[in-house]
């Protein structure tokens, strides 16, 4: 379904053309089919779900499915999936209804929820403040001293935050393992859902209020930030994007070029046109628009993508939101 859906946006959007988009849903039904059947021959050396369907596709209907990757990743497919998995899996029962704790469990799985993701940006906040990236100063107000290095100013709010989070999940957890042998209607060891539902707000709270205060009070260190961009050939993906054929031979010949750049030591867009003419000769003078880490940027334009313009909208969008004012 998510293929079907991803092939017909790109007909749309004219990145491929309407022929290729009528073979590429033809060629799935027919894998579909096989599936159903039983008929399709899964091959563990091509890695998950995902490449034995491209592969069988590449099969049935040759170069067009090469195209259907365009736009799109693994990470994208599997995300897809499993929302679609929930989508059709997930009921009610009205008895259970009358009988559980679910209203109690979906505030804790909320929390839980929250906690995760507070704690991952803890992660990335602590590892920011480190003297390794340095991306990050807090100040002293959201941070301490060391007792034998004076020199340092330690996240210790936000690695409590990442802390936090064990207590937040293990309060759910408490939950659902009390809930999970109870017959239908009431039962006495219901009296032991308070303590768990108590402590999970107050702690999520402390969290919430504590992320905060500490996102008002870190200066990002922009020069350190933009030294370590170069780092990785970002721009490896729209130098992709530029030569305009299919996903997986474009990847091969930029790869090359990624190649090249680590033999040399420097970054793609420090190439020479020859020398990326000695790669493929598709590439023209115009490439350099879309190398570097600015011009990268540039590139990615649609809505809710990570170019500069689309984060400056998505940062209005939430500021208006909240009621920010600045």
């Amino acid at each position: 379904m998510g293929s079907r859906a991803h092939a017909s946006m790109l007909a749309n959007q004219g990145l491929i053309s309407f022929s290729d988009r009528d073979g590429i849903l033809e060629g799935l039904d027919q894998i579909e089919k096989q599936i159903e059947r039983g008929e399709f021959v899964w091959r563990t050396d091509r890695e998950d779900v995902h490449m034995n369907i491209e592969a069988a596709l590449a099969d049935l209907i040759g170069k067009p499915a090469k195209k259907l990757h365009t736009a799109r990743s693994r990470n994208d497919q599997v995300s897809t999936d499993f929302r679609l998995w929930f989508a059709d899996t997930i009921t009610r029962n009205s008895m259970d209804a009358v009988s559980d704790r679910d209203f109690v469990l979906e505030l804790l799985s909320a929390n839980a929820i929250t906690a995760m993701h507070l704690s991952r940006l803890g992660e990335e906040w602590v590892l920011w403040a480190s003297e390794e990236f340095g991306f990050i100063t807090p100040s002293d107000s959201v941070s301490t001293g060391s007792s034998i290095m004076p020199r340092k100013k330690n996240p210790d709010p936000m690695e409590l935050v990442r802390g936090k989070s064990a207590r937040v999940f293990g309060d759910l957890v408490t939950l659902q393992v009390l809930c999970k042998g109870l017959p239908l209607a009431y039962n006495r060891d219901l009296q032991e859902d308070k303590e768990p539902v108590f402590d999970s707000v107050k702690t999520i709270i402390g969290m919430l209020e504590v992320s905060s205060e500490f996102a008002q009070n870190i200066t990002y260190n922009q020069d350190r930030i933009q030294k370590a961009l170069p780092a990785g050939h970002l721009d490896a993906t729209t130098l992709a994007d530029y030569l305009g054929i299919p996903f997986r031979t474009s990847h091969d010949i930029v790869g090359r070029a990624v190649a090249l750049c680590v033999y040399k030591n420097c970054q793609l867009q420090d190439l020479t046109l020859d020398e990326l003419l000695s790669i493929n000769t598709v590439f023209d003078t115009d490439v350099y628009d879309y190398l570097g880490v600015e011009n990268s940027i540039k590139k990615f334009s649609s809505y809710g993508s990570t170019g500069s313009e689309c984060v400056a909208a998505q940062l209005d969008f939430w500021i208006t939101r909240l009621n920010i004012n600045q």
